[in-house]
């Protein structure tokens, strides 16, 4: 009985020790890492970015994996799958031209070799590609731009409407980039057939799909001091609506003031006193603004298409 009982006890004992041994070798027991997700980031185009339907887009991805490898980016348009790929340079080139105007969204993906996954998306606008604008009274043919889904002219207007038709000091020379400068009374009237001189809310419906009036005046101007004086501040023409510091004639005197510092553009609206808007763009800041003006004044002239 006594041997029985000291066996019972040493059954006991081993049993104790085997239970604390796995416990410790359980604790002990090194944990797999867990896996870090793969980065992923369209850097091409840009988020809200516009493109006009023709030609191709370069759709690019940066993707690593901090404990791994990148396995595949996979890129849609849409929702429908467009691209699968493996290895760096993760670039696929979109056909655009011809596809239908409207919001595109496009997603990446990039996979690991541990099978975990991250997505960016952005949204990108695709516009008509414009047609330039040629004036049959001269045949002078004017490039074109779309901002806020209407069309502008990206020049300005150089028709020669008459007596009240200059250019800047008189120098004919001057009317390459600048146009002319015109009375407001012929400013809305010279647009070619088609197109008008554009009112006051459709000059702030432009700005405003520019960013607004703190920044609008930077994209809308020529990069650069070789026409603008410096520093030309902020200046990117990223609108592609090309403004160049045609200065403007004053009725007092009959003289000439700011080229290289502004550019003037008539608006067809007045104000309660009469006076006619303008929208002025400067050399020291990015701002596009409005200024009441004369009408007797001659400013640059940009017309849109009539809609």
């Amino acid at each position: 009985m006594k041997n029985r009982c000291n066996l019972n006890a040493l059954s006991n004992i081993t049993l104790s020790l085997l239970i604390i041994t796995g416990v410790l070798m359980y604790s002990c027991k090194k944990k797999e890492p867990e896996n870090i997700l793969p980065t992923c980031t369209i850097t091409s185009p840009t988020d809200g970015e516009s493109l006009y339907n023709n030609g191709t887009c370069t759709v690019s991805v940066s993707a690593e994996d901090e404990d791994g490898s990148v396995s595949e980016v996979r890129i849609s348009i849409n929702g429908v799958g467009m691209s699968s790929l493996s290895s760096f340079p993760y670039n696929y080139t979109w056909e655009i031209a011809g596809i239908d105007p409207g919001t595109y969204t496009i997603l990446a993906s990039a996979y690991d070799d541990d099978g975990g996954s991250t997505d960016h998306s952005i949204e990108v606008i695709i516009d008509e590609t414009p047609m330039p604008l040629i004036d049959t009274r001269d045949n002078t043919t004017y490039s074109t731009v779309y901002i806020g889904g209407k069309l502008w002219m990206s020049e300005n207007l150089a028709y020669d409407y008459g007596s009240s038709t200059y250019v800047y000091n008189s120098n004919v020379a001057n009317k390459t980039p600048y146009g002319y400068l015109y009375t407001w009374n012929d400013a809305c009237d010279v647009c070619p057939e088609g197109w008008h001189l554009p009112s006051k809310g459709e000059w702030e419906e432009a700005i405003e799909a520019l960013g607004g009036s703190s920044v609008a005046g930077g994209y809308m101007k020529t990069t650069g001091t070789a026409y603008w004086d410096s520093p030309n501040y902020n200046a990117s023409n990223t609108s592609g609506f090309n403004a160049y510091p045609g200065g403007k004639r004053i009725n007092y005197g009959y003289y000439f003031i700011d080229m290289g510092q502004k550019a003037y553009f008539w608006t067809s609206s007045t104000d309660y006193l009469d006076e006619k808007h303008s929208v002025v763009l400067s050399y020291d800041t990015d701002d596009a603004t409005f200024l009441e003006q004369y009408d007797i004044y001659a400013l640059s002239v940009r017309c849109m298409k009539d809609y």
